[in-house]
């Protein structure tokens, strides 16, 4: 998942610091996402993943949107919500609000996932 920040952050930030100017000689300018939503694309890489979703291992023919749910789901879950212990990562505040649906979208069955073109969009 990435973010393009570019409108949130006019004149930049630093990569780890972004409170910060690049060069930490003087705070950034910023703007909350309510006011500047952001744009998000979302690549979701079958390829280094895709062992780990229950289509796969279950090794039967199925639908590729299922797998997508269930990695997008899994990479809030770690990102976002839980943290990630491999990578010292840990949970961001604010997005506990998205466990219920998480919750849904990392179910091994894939038919008790949600489909994404029945899941409303958040207002």
């Amino acid at each position: 998942m990435v973010m393009d920040v570019k409108k949130m952050y006019p004149d930049g930030h630093h990569p780890r610091e972004p409170s910060h100017m690049y060069d930490h000689k003087k705070r950034a300018q910023h703007f909350s996402r309510m006011l500047v939503p952001p744009r998000v694309v979302t690549k979701i890489c079958h390829m280094i993943w895709r062992d780990r979703t229950p289509e796969y291992k279950a090794d039967v023919p199925c639908h590729p949107f299922a797998s997508d749910v269930f990695l997008l789901g899994n990479m809030v879950w770690l990102q976002f919500l839980d943290g990630d212990p491999e990578f010292e990562h840990s949970a961001v505040h604010g997005f506990e609000c998205l466990r219920p649906l998480v919750n849904n979208m990392i179910q091994d069955d894939p038919e008790k996932q949600p489909q994404m073109d029945k899941i409303q969009p958040l207002q």
